[in-house]
């Protein structure tokens, strides 16, 4: 009876040991399946935060594509509105320089042109003005020399008279002498004989002035 005690005792504990492996194991399986799940949870969730970070990502990376995209469009468009609203004040300036530029050079060229009229008129009428003071002077020149070669010819004429003058008189006074003379000489050797006019006629010669 003891015997079967003992031994009806170790089966119990035997049975009590098996009980508690079985529900050591069961225990172990029950926690590495727990931990298992929780572990594939844990991958899950970390893959599924992997692939919202990376839709995010995406997204944020398309967000920002798209704003900086936007962005710059909108850069451009103005930029684009820019050079248009300055290509048209360009032209307006350009066009209001042409129409200044034009009014500036008509200006330039009327005044040019009255100044060359007032040129030409002033040289024809300093060329008129030269003329007439050159004939003016031809005239008082040729006057003058005129009345000088006047004036020599008169003299030369005058002076010419004179001495053909002084000669003739010099001549009438040395024949007037030889015909006192001869008359003398003969009113010694015949003084009855009378002497007549023609014998004792006298001719001078005179010679007619020359042109000078």
């Amino acid at each position: 009876a003891v015997v079967s005690t003992q031994s009806t005792g170790w089966k119990d504990k035997a049975n009590q040991q098996e009980n508690y492996r079985l529900m050591c194991e069961a225990a172990n399986i029950h926690y590495l399946h727990t931990l298992e799940s929780k572990a594939f949870a844990v991958l899950r969730q970390n893959v599924q935060l992997q692939f919202n970070k990376m839709v995010l990502g995406r997204k944020c990376g398309n967000f920002l594509s798209d704003h900086l995209l936007r962005r710059m469009f909108t850069r451009w468009m103005q930029g684009y509105r820019d050079k248009e609203v300055e290509k048209q004040q360009t032209e307006q300036a350009i066009w209001c320089w042409c129409v200044s530029l034009e009014h500036r050079t008509l200006r330039a060229w009327l005044s040019y042109t009255q100044h060359r009229k007032k040129q030409r008129k002033a040289y024809r009428e300093a060329l008129h003005d030269r003329r007439l003071y050159i004939i003016q002077t031809g005239l008082r020149r040729w006057m003058s020399s005129v009345t000088s070669a006047e004036e020599a010819r008169s003299r030369a004429a005058l002076r010419a008279v004179t001495q053909q003058t002084y000669r003739a008189n010099e001549l009438a006074l040395k024949w007037g002498k030889h015909w006192y003379q001869l008359t003398k000489n003969r009113r010694v050797q015949q003084p009855v004989k009378s002497i007549s006019r023609d014998s004792t006629k006298i001719t001078v010669p005179i010679s007619k002035p020359t042109k000078t």
